[in-house]
């Protein structure tokens, strides 16, 4: 070349398209691998429950399975629209377009093994959207949206999931008979459990926000429960022990029986029952792995900070992606934590690190192979 800045600037090229290409194959991959995990989830009676939200016109509404399946709200529409820049699908008028291409887009994504349940209904939804919108490349531009907003919200959400999953292995490992008999010792002769510090401590939330929480969560607004403290905080009590500590559950039979018991009596409704307990299994098991990845994420940051070399002298063979690692470097704590509304940089420095995980010795070794003698 014999041009240094010539030099410096082919190096530079080089790196930023090698870790470009690289971040770029594990985001793939990982969509990919999200998008597998919804399909083998999605099942016929899902996908009935979906196409029931059809109107005569075509239109679809978001269906409840859809807002859980890919962790969405039920007012998804404000959100989606800042996917576009186009003020026809801004406008007001273009929200049963944007609720009927989600519902297509989660159809195609995420039960294609089932088209033959949905298929009619959804010809008769592309002929709404057409008839509506009036422009070939206008509802091309809705149903691209919708399908990048869906495979980005199912990756995000399987994420999520997996780091819930960890943290709550964590939180087993480290369960003792003495902590759950702490917790069982504030059970009155009913059968309910009193809130102690112990369960705070381990949701890290105040005692007061447990019960307002629990009360707040309860899905099923038709369902009526007595209004009693003590309900909830035996329910959030049952939760975490069989949540965090299933293998004491042999020592902790009798009380966990006894609390039941004091629930059902209360409450009087099978129905309204497990919708507490499931509304209180969703929200220890939350908050349990809220804490620990709170706990754990300085740890790891500051390890992949220690990992990426700061200085010259330390830089040697791959100085340019590890600048580039630097750069991500404000990320790295997104990243670990999960912040939605800003996922793009967050999946850039989650990808660096897994491509510099994943280099072994042997695959160095493979590429400098074919070095030539010049």
């Amino acid at each position: 070349i014999g041009d240094a800045n010539a030099e410096k600037e082919l190096l530079e090229c080089a790196d930023n398209y090698v870790i470009d290409n690289s971040i770029k194959k594990v985001i793939k991959d990982k969509k990919k691998n999200a998008v597998v995990k919804l399909q083998d989830s999605t099942t016929p009676e899902k996908c009935n429950d979906v196409i029931s939200n059809q109107k005569d016109d075509g239109s679809f509404e978001v269906s409840e399975t859809i807002c859980k399946e890919i962790d969405i709200p039920v007012d998804v529409v404000p959100v989606v629209k800042k996917e576009t820049q186009n003020e026809k699908l801004k406008s007001p008028e273009s929200k049963p377009w944007w609720t009927t291409a989600l519902t297509l887009s989660y159809l195609k994504v995420a039960a294609p093994d089932h088209k033959k349940l949905w298929e009619d209904k959804d010809k008769k939804a592309r002929k709404y959207l057409s008839e509506q919108i009036g422009d070939a490349e206008l509802e091309k531009e809705l149903l691209d949206c919708a399908d990048k907003y869906v495979v980005d919200n199912v990756t995000k959400k399987v994420e999520k999931d997996h780091k819930k999953e960890v943290a709550i292995t964590i939180v087993q490992e480290a369960a003792s008979p003495d902590k759950c008999q702490e917790i069982v010792s504030k059970q009155k002769d009913d059968g309910s459990i009193e809130l102690d510090d112990s369960l705070c401590n381990e949701l890290n939330v105040p005692k007061e926000n447990i019960i307002t929480s629990l009360k707040r969560n309860l899905t099923n607004k038709n369902i009526q429960l007595p209004d009693l403290h003590s309900l909830y905080s035996t329910a959030a009590n049952l939760s975490y022990l069989k949540n965090v500590a299933p293998q004491h559950e042999g020592d902790l039979k009798d009380k966990y029986n006894k609390a039941r018991e004091y629930l059902s009596k209360q409450i009087g409704n099978n129905d309204a029952e497990e919708e507490l307990i499931k509304c209180a299994d969703e929200y220890v098991v939350d908050k349990v792995a809220d804490k620990v990845i709170e706990e754990k994420k300085q740890d790891v940051i500051d390890l992949k900070k220690d990992e990426i070399p700061k200085t010259e002298k330390s830089k040697s063979f791959f100085g340019g992606i590890y600048e580039a690692a630097t750069k991500f470097g404000d990320q790295i704590e997104k990243a670990i934590t999960f912040d939605k509304d800003k996922h793009d940089d967050h999946e850039k420095a989650e990808a660096l690190i897994v491509v510099e995980e994943s280099a072994t010795p042997e695959k160095c070794k493979e590429i400098v192979s074919h070095q030539n003698e010049d």
